[in-house]
């Protein structure tokens, strides 16, 4: 059985990812974990601490996944799909931070500040895969000095508004869905950087 601070903070992601954050209450998420409003101000005093709780949680599993990919032995093509579907079965998991995004980065001062951090520390982290990607021969070596820093920035901003665009502009907004469709788009997105042989693989895949 799960300690309760850990029962909390899955109920109220929960909550959260169903009814969106500003519409989930203290008693709500009591009420779920099946305690009371006191025993849950115990270990969480606001609803803020929860929040920072799940955001530290979401980032440190980030890390994992990315620690993974970079930690392989072999780097090949499987990786533009593997990486991005493992992010954003992992956004999705964490859903309400990425639909509520701008109100979060605006209400939560120390989720800012560390989000401001982290973006530099992944657009260094998937620029060091790309240069793993370049000594694989799979990418072409930079045309201009940076050119790989830009392209990770722009796969951050695309991977970090990805399910608020799906939410929009899509129907079908299915978990297989949602995933497969950011999966291809990062897949085009790298294709014209792949080297001529790879270019080759991957269209005959």
């Amino acid at each position: 059985m799960k300690k309760k601070p850990e029962r909390i903070i899955d109920c109220a992601l929960q909550l959260f990812n169903r009814d969106g954050l500003g519409q989930v209450t203290l008693r709500q998420i009591a009420n779920e974990a099946e305690m009371s409003q006191g025993n849950l101000n115990y270990h969480f005093p606001k609803k803020d601490d929860i929040v920072v709780k799940i955001y530290n949680q979401f980032s440190a599993e980030m890390d994992q996944i990315i620690h993974q990919e970079l930690a392989a032995e072999e780097m090949g093509l499987d990786v533009l799909k593997k990486l991005p579907r493992k992010i954003m079965e992992l956004f999705i998991d964490y859903r309400f931070m990425f639909y509520d995004f701008a109100q979060i980065m605006m209400e939560y001062s120390q989720i800012k500040k560390d989000y401001q951090q982290i973006i530099q520390k992944r657009i260094n982290q998937f620029t060091d895969l790309l240069k793993m990607l370049c000594a694989s021969n799979i990418v072409k070596d930079e045309e201009y000095p940076g050119q790989y820093e830009k392209l990770c920035l722009r796969l951050q901003i695309l991977a970090d508004f990805w399910l608020s665009f799906n939410l929009i502009t899509s129907q079908n907004n299915s978990r297989e869905m949602i995933v497969n469709r950011f999966v291809a788009t990062i897949e085009q997105e790298f294709f014209p950087y792949l080297t001529p042989e790879y270019k080759k693989l991957f269209l005959l895949e």
